[in-house]
C-alpha cells in the first residue's frame, strides 16, 4: 500500500495546466483552507453528540460511585453531618495521596472527632473502673486485683486490708 506523501496544494497547482500557474498557489491555499474549515465543522458536528453522551455517562458513573462511597460512610458514621463543615475545612488543607475515597473520609472524620473520641473513651474507662471498684468495695478481696486503681487501694486501706 503506497503512502500518499504529495502536497495537495502542489497537486492542485499542477492540474489546471501551465496557463493558470499564476492562480494555482493562491487558489490552492484558499481551497485547502476552505476544505479544512468544512472538514472541521463536519467533524465537530459528528463528534459533539458522542462527546456529550460520553461526558454524561462518565458523570453518571462518577455520581454513582460517590453516592455508594457516601452511603457506606454514612452507615459507619451516622453523625458525620454534624462535623461536615470541619471536615470540609480540613479537606481543603489535606489532599489524599494514593488513598481511596472511603479512607480519606474516614481520616477526615477521625481527625475532626478526635477530641470527642478521646473524651468518650476516657469517660467510658472511668465509668468502668468506678463500677468495678464499687462492686469490690463492700467485700474484702482475698487477693488484690491485678491492676488496682487508686480508689480501690484507698477502699482496701479503709477496710484495713494490706496488699504487700
Amino acid at each position: 500500500m503506497a503512502e500518499n506523501t504529495s502536497d495537495p496544494v502542489t497537486e492542485f497547482g499542477q492540474q489546471p495546466g501551465p496557463d493558470f500557474d499564476f492562480l494555482s498557489d493562491r487558489l490552492g491555499l484558499a481551497v485547502q483552507r476552505l476544505t479544512d474549515a468544512v472538514v472541521q465543522t463536519k467533524l465537530d458536528q459528528a463528534i459533539t453528540p458522542v462527546k456529550t453522551a460520553h461526558e454524561a455517562l462518565t458523570t453518571r458513573e462518577i455520581e454513582r460511585e460517590v453516592g455508594e462511597e457516601m452511603r457506606i460512610f454514612e452507615e459507619r458514621h451516622p453523625d458525620w453531618k454534624e462535623h461536615e463543615a470541619a471536615m470540609l475545612e480540613l479537606g481543603d488543607k489535606v489532599r489524599p495521596a494514593g488513598m481511596a475515597a472511603h479512607e480519606y473520609l474516614a481520616h477526615l472524620y477521625a481527625a475532626v472527632t478526635r477530641d470527642r473520641t478521646v473524651t468518650s473513651t476516657a469517660t467510658a474507662t472511668r465509668e468502668r473502673d468506678t463500677r468495678e471498684s464499687n462492686a469490690r468495695e463492700s467485700e474484702p478481696a482475698s487477693t488484690p486485683p491485678a491492676r488496682p486503681t487508686i480508689h480501690e487501694a484507698f477502699l482496701a486501706a479503709k477496710r484495713g486490708e494490706r496488699w504487700d
